[in-house]
């Protein structure tokens, strides 16, 4: 959004945008898109509301104090007429502002538990590093009743993974860990079968960047993960993950596709193919899955040249 608002043009920002809101990765089971396994809005979607282009604004970026200013009344009078005001406020958060943080953790007080999400959820949105305490709260609680721990867990994975910090690492992984020993298969944690938090927590620490890395080994035990939820696994949050730690990561996943296990080997070479690497070495596995995975990739990359 900086970029559009300095003079870059559009079209190009949303082509790389969507690039990764529609990544498609080789996988043992075929083609896949991770994004689907996420609760996530597209970021090409966040892109246009930031520079106000969502719903007929004309997002030429000149006046963001002016779009500032809409939300504020838009989400003052959503609130007024007694409604919840989560999209209202969901808007006014993307801007990002720092002026905005502290209204919203006031909000909190008075917004009883459904708006209270649409808060946390704000906040989490908002990526102001002063809300870091905040998020890691959410996700370390031990006193909430199920349904609103889990909520609550996400949200803290989400803003963490939004703030980008490399200091936060260490919290999501102690917070994958905790995860699947203390919530999943406990009654309530049915509430995470579409969107886990767990999904989320492998999300957020892809989000840290070079930080990530350090995590790599989580992530990649994560490659053959095919029953954590509905949407057919941990393995496709954490391909996502992973490609968006970047290049990086193709030494270690290459290790992992020529150690044991084909799903979690299929899948690495997958990763390694859609960050661009060379997969050639995979074509002739013996391990069938492993080999058609590595023949998808290198075809659809020929077609794309």
């Amino acid at each position: 959004a900086a970029r559009a608002r300095c003079g870059e043009a559009r079209a190009p920002i949303l082509q790389r945008l969507e690039g990764t809101d529609q990544r498609r990765i080789s996988s043992f089971a075929g083609w896949k898109e991770p994004q689907a396994a996420l609760d996530q809005a597209p970021l090409t979607e966040q892109f246009l509301s930031v520079l106000g282009a969502e719903a007929g604004g004309d997002g030429a970026g000149g006046a963001p104090e002016a779009l500032r200013a809409r939300r504020r009344a838009d989400m003052a009078a959503a609130l007024q007429r007694g409604e919840r005001g989560e999209q209202e406020i969901r808007a006014l958060a993307l801007l990002g502002h720092p002026d905005d943080l502290e209204p919203l953790v006031a909000m909190l007080h008075s917004s009883g538990r459904r708006g209270e999400h649409a808060i946390h959820r704000a906040i989490a949105l908002a990526g102001d590093c002063r809300a870091e305490q905040r998020l890691i709260d959410l996700l370390e609680a031990t006193d909430a009743d199920p349904g609103r721990g889990f909520v609550q867990r996400r949200l803290g994975a989400l803003g963490l993974g939004r703030l980008g910090l490399a200091a936060s690492l260490r919290v999501l992984e102690r917070a994958v860990e905790s995860e699947r020993r203390d919530f999943e298969g406990r009654p309530g944690a049915g509430l995470g079968v579409q969107f886990p938090v767990r999904g989320e927590l492998l999300l957020a620490i892809g989000e840290l960047a070079e930080a990530g890395l350090r995590a790599l080994p989580l992530l990649i035990s994560h490659l053959d993960d095919t029953t954590g939820s509905a949407f057919g696994g941990m393995y496709l949050p954490a391909m996502e993950a992973i490609c968006r730690i970047g290049p990086g990561t193709i030494q270690g996943l290459r290790q992992r596709a020529r150690g044991q296990g084909e799903i979690g080997a299929a899948n690495a070479v997958g990763v390694i193919a859609a960050l661009g690497g060379d997969v050639t070495e995979f074509l002739g596995d013996r391990r069938t899955v492993v080999a058609a995975a590595a023949k998808r990739a290198q075809q659809a990359g020929r077609a794309s040249a």
